[in-house]
């Protein structure tokens, strides 16, 4: 995968998370609940999530050449086995993260529980890459007062446009899990605050050539991101 060395003014990148927040207190302490006129079944919503990579674990397996030097001559002795993991953590003033542009369409089953699909966007402000994550949601609210907090969770599928060394595609598996505060402002729209944990995968696979007397090497990796997400959006 292809990593940039972009490091953001890092006041640019607490603003973000410091104007979200300001929003949900400013919605928390303003906003009175409206009770809709009419239940509805079917409703969309938009969200902007902001996600802060809290931790980072890589994992790698495959088979590489190894080298010795005889007679002042680099000089090919065989194929060797590895595997290599490492871990970075926020603590490692590390910078990876991102925003995303979230839509869903969700059926209200009944009181208590909602299901839907949805797609989304998202830029990362430390990579060069693009993600299109697909997603089945299911949303739970265990409490029927106003205005009602719910638990929330989505699993899918994230596509990207970058490539392994090798030009394969890079994609993986994605879940989220959290807690969300939903607000009438409207006889049919609603503000939703969210917090929550997101979890990105990526596992793919590259190989390349090394000499003519070596056939090719291929290496395994694994990729898993555990970010904390912030997120507001309008449900209709």
């Amino acid at each position: 995968m292809k990593k940039s060395k972009l490091t953001p003014n890092a006041s640019k990148v607490l603003a973000q998370p410091i104007i979200m927040t300001v929003m949900m207190l400013f919605a928390v302490f303003t906003t009175q609940a409206q009770p809709e006129s009419k239940p509805r079944r079917w409703h969309f919503e938009i969200n902007l999530r902001y996600q802060q990579e809290i931790c980072q674990h890589t994992w790698s397996k495959g088979r590489t050449p190894y080298y010795d030097f005889v007679d002042n001559q680099l000089v090919f002795k065989g194929i060797s086995e590895y595997e290599d993991t490492y871990n970075k953590s926020i603590f490692d003033k590390f910078e990876y993260g991102g925003n995303t542009v979230m839509f869903y369409e969700l059926y209200d089953l009944n009181k208590c529980m909602s299901i839907g699909a949805g797609l989304g966007l998202t830029r990362s402000f430390t990579q060069e890459m693009w993600q299109l994550p697909l997603y089945g949601t299911l949303r739970y609210r265990p409490w029927s007062t106003q205005p009602y907090t719910y638990l929330y969770t989505d699993l899918g599928w994230t596509l990207t446009n970058a490539e392994s060394p090798s030009g394969d595609g890079i994609s993986g598996p994605m879940f989220n899990l959290g807690i969300g505060k939903s607000f009438s402002i409207g006889k049919k729209t609603r503000l939703d605050l969210k917090l929550g944990y997101h979890l990105q995968q990526y596992k793919y696979e590259w190989h390349y050539d090394v000499t003519d007397d070596v056939e090719e090497m291929r290496c395994n990796m694994k990729e898993a991101l555990h970010n904390l997400e912030l997120s507001v959006g309008l449900a209709f």
